[in-house]
């Protein structure tokens, strides 16, 4: 009742497929991008645009809980379109209505993260290119600095006279190969901070043609740390609408390691060189949560969940009480404060004495270097117990291991149909289980498939994963898990008993996604 005529019919037309294309509009907005470039970006950008085009806002009055609106967007996002289309039409319009409003915060968020990755991509390709131009001028700059310390040996050399100075110099190198030297020395060098703006400007073209669609589509607020950028956005939203709108740039924003690059910003140069120390700035804020967007699952204001005002003086005594602090924190910070002071004070005092501790000059900076450890050699007995425990360890394979804890704890309770439907299909414990190790072992599920048995049927193997395996379904079953790992003693002998130990695993993904990339080694 709270959507119009007009929105209706564009709801029921995501389901439909255009003429001359492949998959519905449905299918087309709830597919995340794939790739990390510039027209992926783009891309995302434009589903963002598509999705709030369909002006769909539930409001407040409705009272609707979040986890019926969660329940009803998770059935549109997974389903297949031919499912959604077999439900009544007003259960149809709420389910599309549920997906499309929480669409938005989604389709944003993957906007803002293959910014952050594309933005990562340009600039560490920028810093590869600059050392290697560094490296290919170390020959040169080499060249010149010998022809330099020729010219300078006579200025140190107290027995000469003043007077004699420049002739005996300009006798020694010639006086143009000596400007020639160092105006050469002027451009190879650059300051210890300096940045790679040089190897930057290359990428120019490839930020032009996503920067203008993002600053457009993708409205910043900020917390009082992130004003300065938020303005600089700003700024740059107008640029990029009318290019005669390049003066007044707000300087408040650029560090000092970017300044002789930027100057006032007024030339081409220096407005290039504001964009992309802007950018470089808002990565940093992104990180930090300086700056966030609404709506939003993961860059969202990050005082949301804050309690304030009345609310939180009403429960500040509780917290306090289960924290074990006082109300007033004036005396605990006082304490703290002083007990850093004498451990600051210790340890700089036992500094100069410390033979395991000394500080070396890497570059421009001091390091602070630590002895290693010396190796402790593995005693005898620690051997003979490994070997025991070794010896005792079961032989069985890893499908018996997860069946066996899914008959003792019932983890595979946990997985539930995302219909949110009570009905449980015959052996779906061990349906749940293959899937469980098909995607673990990234086998796939050909290696499980069994024609005799009904529960690892290929269309029963299918319809698991495709019903059952979601994120709030793995986090129960974890859940269940480590709370059984914590009823062992000797996990509460190693630890809290609430987290494990395991080895690395590099898995390949079978399908295309931002977030794997090619394994360098």
């Amino acid at each position: 009742e709270h959507i119009s005529e007009v929105q209706q019919t564009q709801l029921e037309a995501l389901l439909r497929v255009p003429d001359g294309a492949r998959y519905s509009r449905l299918d087309e907005l709830r597919t995340a991008p794939v790739t990390i470039s510039g027209l992926a970006l783009v891309r995302a950008l434009e589903r963002l645009k598509a999705v709030r085009s369909l002006g769909i806002v539930i409001p407040q009055v409705a009272a609707i809980p979040p986890s019926r609106i969660a329940t009803l967007a998770r059935f549109a996002d997974k389903a297949k379109v031919s499912a959604v289309l077999r439900l009544p039409r007003a259960r149809r319009l709420a389910t599309l209505v549920a997906f499309v409003h929480t669409l938005e915060a989604s389709a944003q968020d993957d906007a803002i993260e293959l910014f952050e990755m594309l933005m990562t991509d340009v600039f560490g390709e920028a810093q590869k290119e600059d050392r290697k131009a560094r490296l290919r001028s170390l020959k040169d700059l080499d060249a010149l600095a010998i022809t330099l310390v020729e010219a300078c040996k006579p200025i140190v050399d107290t027995s000469l006279l003043d007077e004699k100075l420049r002739t005996t110099v300009f006798e020694l190198v010639a006086r143009d190969t000596l400007v020639r030297t160092i105006e050469d020395i002027g451009e190879l060098v650059r300051p210890p901070d300096d940045v790679f703006y040089q190897e930057l400007q290359k990428q120019h073209r490839r930020v032009r043609r996503f920067l203008p669609a993002f600053l457009e589509q993708i409205r910043f607020s900020a917390v009082p740390a992130g004003t300065d950028l938020l303005t600089a956005l700003e700024h740059l939203r107008r640029q990029t609408r009318s290019a005669a709108d390049s003066t007044n740039a707000p300087l408040d924003v650029i560090p000092a390691n970017w300044r002789r690059h930027v100057g006032k910003a007024q030339n081409a140069s220096e407005q290039r060189a504001y964009i992309f120390c802007v950018l470089d700035q808002m990565r940093s804020a992104l990180r930090r949560r300086d700056v966030y967007v609404r709506p939003s699952w993961r860059y969202a204001d990050p005082r949301s969940g804050l309690l304030d005002g009345a609310e939180w003086q009403a429960t500040r005594p509780m917290i306090c009480r289960t924290l074990n602090l006082p109300p007033n924190p004036g005396p605990i910070l006082t304490t703290l404060s002083a007990e850093l002071h004498r451990t600051y004070r210790a340890v700089a005092a036992r500094l100069p004495h410390n033979p395991d501790m000394r500080f070396e000059r890497v570059g421009d900076r001091n390091d602070l270097i630590l002895t290693q450890l010396d190796k402790l050699e593995e005693p005898d007995s620690l051997l003979a117990l490994r070997a025991a425990v070794g010896g005792r360890l079961p032989a069985v394979d890893l499908p018996e291991t997860i069946l066996e804890m899914a008959a003792r704890r019932r983890f595979a309770d946990a997985f539930t149909h995302v219909s949110e439907r009570t009905a449980r299909a015959a052996d779906l414990d061990l349906s749940v289980c293959a899937v469980l190790l098909a995607e673990a072992c990234n086998t796939g599920l050909e290696p499980l498939v069994r024609t005799d048995v009904p529960a690892l049927r290929r269309d029963r193997l299918s319809w698991v994963n495709q019903n059952y395996l979601r994120d709030e379904t793995l986090v129960a079953a974890n859940a269940l898990l480590v709370a059984a790992q914590n009823d062992i003693p000797l996990a509460h002998a190693w630890g809290g008993g609430e987290v494990a130990s395991a080895d690395g695993i590099r898995f390949v993904v079978p399908v295309k996604t931002i977030h794997a990339g090619p394994n360098p080694k």
